[in-house]
Formats: structure tokens, sequence, C-alpha cells
């Protein structure tokens, strides 16, 4: 049953994964980690100067830092259980 889950995670980071590097034409998802990291250093500074914007852009600039943040969190995820499977089939003996 765990197998089957870890599958399915995969397979569904997988296409989350693939369609981000589509969108934001990249070719690795440590690009698609890098380009969302700086987005969320970019709405930080907003924040920053948050006197200068009203309330719900405010709000709004958090909701986005949260979700890029999530992104980031699979992607990473993703990577591991990329790791995990090809440490795994590089022990399996052939």
């Amino acid at each position: 049953m765990k197998t089957f889950f870890i599958t399915n995670r995969y397979s569904f980071l997988e296409t989350q994964v693939n369609e981000y590097m589509q969108s934001l034409l990249v070719k690795t998802p440590e690009q698609v980690i890098l380009y969302f990291e700086r987005q969320i250093r970019k709405y930080k500074l907003y924040l920053q100067k948050k006197h200068h914007y009203p309330e719900c852009m405010v709000q709004s600039i958090h909701r986005l830092i949260e979700e890029y943040s999530l992104i980031i969190i699979r992607v990473k995820k993703y990577i591991s259980y990329q790791n995990k499977l090809m440490n795994k089939q590089l022990l399996e003996p052939q």
C-alpha cells in the first residue's frame, strides 16, 4: 500500500513539475525552484514597502508567497522522490 501511495504521489508531482517547466520554459526542476524563490524575494521586498499598497494588495502578496512556497516544497519533494528512485535503480542488480 505504501509503495502504491508513493508511486501515485510521484506521478502527481511529476505531472505538476512538468507543467511548471513547460509554462516557465525551463529544462530542470531546479530552475523552477530558482524562479519561484526569486519571485518570493521580489514579493517580500514589496511587503517591506507595504505602506505604499492597499491592504487588499498586501493580502494578495501574502497569498502569492504562500502558494509559491508550497510549489517549491512540491518540486523539492519531487526531486527527492526522483533521487530515491534513481538510487534504487542503481542498487538493483541488472
